[in-house]
């Protein structure tokens, strides 16, 4: 038997990409879950407002921004970051 016949090699097989018959949602935990490592610094909110319009320049369809009952900055900038993509905030 030769090495041809017991490797199969996916090299040469041509991909073949179907496009889903549904929606598939994208959900971003960056700006809260990806605070909670002890070596990351927090950015202000300023730069977590670009990120969000960046976030809808994607197609990201909700992000999870943070934890207003933490109270104190926290909940006031979620309120920001809320106001800022909220749907009176295109008006």
């Amino acid at each position: 038997m030769s090495v041809s016949e017991l490797i199969y090699d996916w090299n040469t097989v041509e991909p073949q990409l179907h496009k889903p018959e549904r929606h598939i949602g994208f959900d971003d935990e960056t700006l809260r879950d990806g605070l909670q490592s002890p070596s990351v610094c927090e950015p202000s909110v300023e730069k977590k407002i670009e990120l969000l319009h960046l976030m809808d320049a994607l197609g990201i369809d909700t992000a999870d921004i943070g934890l207003p009952g933490a109270g104190g900055t926290h909940a006031a900038g979620v309120e920001l970051m809320a106001r800022e993509i909220g749907p009176h905030s295109q008006e």
